[in-house]
């Protein structure tokens, strides 16, 4: 279920690319198992298990019941439930330490979240295949408590989220 999709470049300070795409029930299901690395598939074929162990959650998942009750809340059976994002690492800071390359994961993270807003159901750092990358999941919901991926994340929110997110990346500290 692909609503929406997105990628951008930075000329000035390297490429990375940024993905956001939104998720009924279902296929929350499947991107938290991804995320988690909870099962084996065939179209996950870039991941090398044996560097799984090098993945990092600077938001630990949450669960699939917690995931089930979130799902509770929308009115209709199609509902978007979740805003995935995937930000890779630019390629200038490929061959810096784990360290510098976590803390920009941490500072993204954060202007993401600050930036769509919502709840924030995972923040993990996938060094496990070829390119690291941060994915981020965001349940779409109001200050007022109701499921709407409209009101959170629409064309306008994406376009100037990913104008301001390119602009953070070149000014971030660890540059």
């Amino acid at each position: 279920y692909n609503c929406s999709s997105n990628y951008r470049r930075c000329k000035r300070k390297g490429v990375f690319a940024m993905h956001v795409e939104k998720y009924n029930k279902g296929a929350s299901k499947r991107i938290l198992a991804h995320v988690k690395r909870e099962r084996e598939t065939v179209t996950e074929s870039s991941i090398d298990w044996s560097k799984t162990k090098l993945n990092r959650d600077i938001v630990p998942p949450m669960s699939s019941e917690q995931l089930e009750q979130v799902s509770k809340l929308a009115k209709r059976k199609d509902a978007v439930t979740l805003v995935s994002t995937i930000l890779t690492l630019p390629a200038e800071l490929k061959y810096s330490s784990r360290l510098t390359q976590e803390k920009f994961f941490k500072v993204a993270s954060k202007a993401i979240h600050k930036h769509i807003g919502g709840t924030l159901a995972y923040a993990t750092v996938h060094n496990d295949e070829t390119t690291p990358h941060l994915h981020l999941g965001i349940i779409p919901m109001t200050p007022d408590g109701r499921l709407c991926a409209k009101e959170v994340c629409n064309r306008k929110i994406r376009d100037s989220f990913f104008s301001s997110i390119t602009t953070m990346i070149t000014i971030l500290p660890i540059y």
